[in-house]
């Protein structure tokens, strides 16, 4: 009888992180993992805070390479959201638009789950794109860079750990099917992770989130991320019976702003 080989933990943890990676960025990691293996993007859930953590890196590198060389604020901020849309290949914005555009203009939820899978962002989406990163750049023109630096780690972070929690919570669709195997997933039925990736993935993300800032700041953050969170999360589900990339898309982004949005009303108060 043929012994089953087991895969060593470090091993999935590598192919976790090479998957998070692959799947929600354009950052080309393989970290030694074979092409063969399949992606699994709903195990890899646990790394997504990670993610947002990175990306936050480059838009965050970007806006102190701005001030140091004489760039306007405004301009910087401008940049930073640039870089890290590009950094992911912008499939958490194109989700949003796509998202947008579907429900606005799809009549049953086969109409908008058709229109998602099309990618046309219509003009609905493209308007919701422009007020996206208009109202990002607005909540944070008024602060030091430093606090920028901060709002941005903190926003990136918090909304891709929201992924997981609302998939976790408000996932109604439980069959799996096969992830993409291209190196972009597109629209397809995410699953919940187990609690126990869902365990890892708030400790690291509410960790970092509390290193950022002070412990009542990080949970007035979270509140309000997990409140958007789930409102949308909800709605999107009202509206194709399923996440997809793009539902979660809208997820992630408006997450994002919303936590954005929250240290805006904060620094003004303050």
């Amino acid at each position: 009888m043929t012994e089953v080989k087991k895969t060593p933990k470090w091993q999935i943890i590598v192919e976790d992180v090479t998957t998070a990676f692959d799947g929600l960025t354009s950052i080309p990691i393989r970290l030694g993992v074979e092409p063969e293996i399949k992606p699994d993007i709903n195990r890899s859930q646990w790394v997504f805070p990670l993610v947002g953590l990175v990306v936050a890196a480059f838009g965050s590198l970007t806006l102190a390479l701005s001030s140091i060389i004489g760039v306007s604020l405004t301009s910087g901020i401008f940049l930073c959201l640039l870089v890290m849309a590009m950094t992911t290949s912008a499939i958490h914005e194109t989700g949003l638009a796509n998202a947008v555009n579907a429900f606005n203009n799809g009549k049953t939820s086969e109409d908008k789950r058709e229109m998602m899978q099309k990618g046309s962002i219509g003009g609905v989406g493209a308007v919701a794109l422009i007020l996206l990163f208009g109202v990002k750049a607005s909540s944070m023109i008024e602060v030091s860079t430093s606090m920028c630096i901060a709002a941005i780690a903190s926003a990136a972070i918090l909304s891709r750990l929201m992924i997981v929690v609302v998939l976790f919570f408000l996932s109604p669709s439980q069959r799996l099917e096969e992830i993409n195997e291209k190196s972009k997933p597109e629209p397809d039925v995410l699953t919940k992770t187990t609690p126990g990736r869902l365990f890892v993935a708030l400790v690291l993300g509410l960790g970092t989130i509390i290193m950022l800032s002070d412990p009542i700041e990080a949970m007035l953050m979270f509140a309000v991320a997990c409140s958007t969170a789930f409102t949308v999360g909800w709605y999107s589900i009202s509206q194709v019976d399923h996440h997809t990339f793009d539902t979660i898309g809208l997820v992630q982004q408006s997450s994002e702003l919303a936590v954005l949005v929250l240290l805006s009303v904060i620094w003004s108060i303050g």
